[in-house]
């Protein structure tokens, strides 16, 4: 049967419109689930979305009655209007939640939240008709409308991160169904029905007027939130806001109700909020996951109670702002600018001496200038040199005030590298709320740099409570640098004496692969390499984690990944270079271990003194120690630190102890893919919210594999007919192939990149744009193939695809290493080069093997298109799954193999005894 329906052009824009609603819909709600649940529950959502979508194209094969060629347009306005009508509606009871359940994350699982994905999916299946309907009825403009989707897909990757820049979550959602429902508009302009204009119109401006007054709403209270803080702090200790808050927002995390907070702000791979959790003018005992008591009976502790901000990450992790007065620290940091504006005026008058003394010819006016040159020369001099003096003064200004104020910080295990290496350089990653530097200045240490990824935490640290915190970044002794850290570290030029990790993770990447991955690139082999050769020879990395009681996996973990990189640099004998401090305390959430250990490792061996410091040291603060090149407190730690291959070694332990390398870099999720559904195995062993992680991603795979069979394959057997099927199983398979290629290769790439990038934001724009947008170019250059120049051009143009992949996957890693340390721009060229060339073919396949089965039998096209976003949703999980047992680039050559099966399936469904017999 032949189908004479064509797309008019307001069709192209519906669908580019439904296309970016839709991935931007699927991104945003990975952002909003990790901070109403938790990370791994949010790479659920992902699956769910895709699955709806993939749902409502089986729903068009199933109902062909329902959605008639010669009714495309409407259908496709009435879905697009679904779809953002059902956006607001659900996304609105879904915040509406409490998810008591996940208040204990020891037992919160996927099941108890099935409702709520039930409830996410809905939107995508009308989202999944719509797009469905465009690329199988329009057959003739396949390669164009496949183009335009890919295309609206490509700018909702931009437009999520702009989205989060300008606004907040909640109001990024309404955009979302604003955009879905002009859409709608679109294919009822294309539909010429004028009551359908009338209404998709004025749901149009109904969805777009709550945009903006949520987004109005949510901007005011920004505002006010500032204007007067210490109001703002007493309110929201009773629950109150300031002014009346947007109707759509986040009102429950993790299973509590969320109180109002000092300060807001979204970006795309966070939310932070700030809150003051006692009253404005209260002070407490500084917080602190590895504080030793003893600072309350040490006479040099003059402050020994604290005002302090906390800053929430996603509801979850946290940082805390202590405040700080640097005394008259920035007053002479004035002066000295004054110095340095006077001296830049005597520099520019003796410039002028100079230039004018060159053309001069009179010798009194010479002399006269000779003298003026002098004078303005020596002048500028002296004035340098006081701006140099004052600059001495702020600092040890700068750090009397803290060693008055935050003395208590020489008692937090953290900080016990600096009892080992004083008079160092200072490197901070990850430096929050500012605790570590001022650390630094307590132990007066030379300088101290901060290193931040979130852009959203250093805006309120340095700028909004910038006051409160004492301006950190201007004094002279201190640097905040907004940036990943390793590509900063690998990019940086000096050496330092001390690199310090203190507990930086947010969970980003439990289990959800390339989505919200960050932190977990700090834990690799080779990360650890690139920040020991960044060390001076007396340099130490100094990192803290949790360390559980029965079994502490993530030291165990660090001693090993410390090992393997020493050996890798040459090292013979890594247990000379390792020390281990341990401080136990009991801890405000009962989700996290009480013990929290300080793992120190040395670019050359450990010095008798510097043993002797770490006994005396550890003895004076009541802190444990726990490893040294002398003594090891458990047999598990000296095994793992004695050991000559810590992989061997590992593979004794009941969870995955192995060193993390940069192909498999989930340092948390310690628990073998094949132990998942074993929890004897592994509970206990370690932080056991990160350990379950993976028992999620495992469970989610069956999961999707069990609700493709049995809401896609099943009904479509039952309603097809079965002859149809097996001479149209090859072509099937190959739409079963390219759905599980394009996504397995797209997230090992987006994997393997964020060490190219050095930030995730970076990572999830320029590879999703990048693929998609010249996946999409490929797909229009297919617009002309038909007949008989089918066969051949597809085979070919899948030939030079494999042939692309392949050489991609073998270079990619040298070019990572070879362009880690290149400016931005360069980098970014790079993973262009190394996505766009594949991406073009990559997007081929698709139209043109929706061509094939057009000419073979017409109705199959909605099948084959639900089978293709099918496996998308598999392969979603599959990728992660992959990559977490076998490596990201196995992830990558899994998907390139995928290719390789689907050009066999293709040549194998084109050939002409089997077109005749079909």
């Amino acid at each position: 049967m032949t189908f004479d329906a064509r797309a008019g052009r307001w069709s192209y824009f519906a669908l580019f419109l439904v296309a970016l609603a839709t991935l931007m819909y699927e991104v945003l709600l990975t952002r909003i689930f990790s901070v109403t649940m938790y990370y791994h529950f949010a790479f659920v959502a992902v699956s769910v979305a895709l699955f709806g979508m993939t749902l409502g194209a089986v729903l068009v094969y199933l109902l062909p009655r329902l959605f008639q060629p010669q009714r495309v347009q409407r259908q496709m306005a009435i879905n697009s209007l679904l779809f953002g009508i059902t956006v607001i509606l659900t996304f609105i009871t879904h915040l509406k939640l409490e998810y008591k359940s996940l208040g204990e994350p020891k037992t919160a699982n996927p099941f108890s939240l099935a409702g709520t994905y039930v409830l996410i999916s809905i939107p995508f299946i009308f989202s999944g008709i719509s797009v469905c309907l465009a690329l199988t009825r329009f057959t003739r403009q396949v390669s164009r409308l496949y183009a335009a989707d890919l295309a609206g897909a490509a700018l909702g990757c931009i437009l999520f991160v702009a989205a989060l820049r300008l606004t907040d979550g909640p109001t990024a959602v309404l955009i979302v169904a604003a955009l879905a429902i002009l859409a709608a508009v679109c294919s009822a302009i294309d539909a010429g029905r004028i009551g359908l204009i009338a209404t998709t119109s004025f749901f149009c401006i109904a969805a777009g007027g709550l945009m903006l007054f949520n987004g109005y709403r949510s901007f005011r209270l920004g505002q006010a939130r500032l204007e007067n803080i210490p109001r703002t702090a007493g309110l929201a200790l009773r629950g109150r806001s300031v002014v009346p808050p947007p109707p759509v927002r986040i009102e429950h995390a993790k299973g509590y109700t969320e109180w109002p907070a000092l300060f807001e702000e979204w970006n795309a791979f966070s939310r932070i909020r700030v809150r003051k959790e006692t009253p404005w003018t209260e002070s407490n005992e500084p917080s602190g996951w590895g504080m030793s008591p003893k600072y309350h009976d040490d006479p040099d502790v003059k402050q020994k109670m604290v005002r302090e901000l906390a800053i929430q990450i996603d509801a979850g992790a946290g940082t805390y702002m202590t405040e700080f007065d640097p005394g008259d620290a920035l007053n002479l940091l004035e002066k000295a600018e004054d110095s340095d504006s006077a001296a830049l005026f005597f520099f520019d008058q003796a410039y002028n001496a100079r230039k004018q003394l060159a053309g001069e010819s009179d010798p009194a006016r010479k002399r006269e200038l000779e003298q003026l040159l002098a004078d303005n020369t020596e002048w500028e001099k002296q004035q340098k040199a006081q701006s140099a003096k004052y600059r001495e003064q702020a600092a040890d200004e700068a750090v009397k005030a803290a060693r008055a104020q935050a003395s208590f910080l020489r008692y937090d295990v953290t900080n016990f590298a600096h009892y080992l290496r004083p008079d160092s350089n200072v490197l901070v990653i990850g430096s929050g709320g500012g605790r570590d530097l001022l650390s630094a200045l307590v132990f007066d240490q030379n300088f101290v740099t901060g290193v931040e990824i979130n852009g959203a935490i250093v805006k309120a640290m340095k700028g909004v409570f910038g006051d409160f915190t004492g301006h950190l970044d201007r004094l002279p002794n201190v640097a905040i640098v907004h940036d990943e850290a390793r590509s900063y570290i690998t990019r940086m030029n000096q050496k330092v004496d001390i690199i310090q990790i203190s507990l930086i993770d947010t969970w980003a990447a439990t289990a959800a692969g390339a989505f919200v991955l960050s932190e977990n690139s700090l834990y690799t082999v080779e990360a650890w390499k690139t920040f020991l050769s960044h060390l001076t020879d007396r340099g130490v990395l100094t990192v803290s984690r949790w360390f559980h009681p029965q079994r502490p996996g993530e030291t165990l973990r660090i001693v090993s990944l410390a090992n393997q990189a020493l050996r890798e640099m040459g090292v013979s004998d890594p247990r000379k270079h390792i020390i281990i401090v341990k401080r136990s305390q009991p801890q405000r959430s009962t989700d996290i271990p009480d013990d929290v250990a300080n793992t120190i490792v040395s670019r050359n061996p450990f010095t008798d003194e510097d043993l002797k410091t770490l006994d005396r040291e550890a003895a004076r603060l009541g802190f444990d120690v726990v490893l040294s090149p002398k003594f090891a407190a458990t047999d598990d730690l000296r095994t793992m630190a004695d050991a000559a291959d810590p992989a061997a070694a590992a593979m004794n332990f009941p969870i995955n102890l192995a060193p993390p390398t940069d192909d498999k870099p989930f340092f948390f999720n310690m628990t073998r893919m094949r132990d998942a559904f074993s929890p004897s195995k592994w509970q206990g062993q370690g932080h056991d919210v990160n350990l379950k992680a993976v028992q999620v991603v495992a469970g989610l795979l069956i999961f999707v594999i069990g609700l493709t069979i049995v809401l896609v394959i099943v009904p479509v057997l039952i309603k097809a007919d079965k002859r149809t099927l097996k001479a149209n199983l090859p072509l099937t398979l190959f739409f079963i192939c390219i759905g599980l290629a394009f996504i397995l290769v797209e997230i090992a790439q987006m994997q393997r990149l964020i060490i190219l990038l050095g930030h995730p934001t970076y990572s999830l724009s320029v590879v999703l744009f990048a693929l998609l947008v010249s996946s999409g170019i490929g797909s229009y250059t297919t617009r002309r193939i038909e007949g008989a120049a089918l066969r051949e051009s597809l085979i070919h143009r899948m030939i030079w695809m494999l042939l692309i992949l392949i050489a991609t996957g073998i270079f990619t890693p040298g070019l990572i290493a070879a362009y880690v340390a290149s400016p931005t721009p360069i980098r970014i060229g790079i993973a262009l080069l190394l996505l766009m060339p594949a991406g073009f073919f990559m997007g081929m396949c698709f139209p043109m093997g929706m061509k094939v089965a057009a000419a073979r039998q017409a109705d199959l096209s909605a099948w084959l298109w639900g089978i293709n976003g099918a496996m998308s949703v598999v392969a979603s999980v599959l990728a992660v799954v992959i990559a977490m047992s076998y490596g990201i680039s196995a992830s990558w050559w899994t998907g390139v193999a995928c290719y390789g099966l689907a050009l066999v399936a293709i040549v194998r469904s084109l050939n002409p005894a089997r077109q005749t017999a079909a």
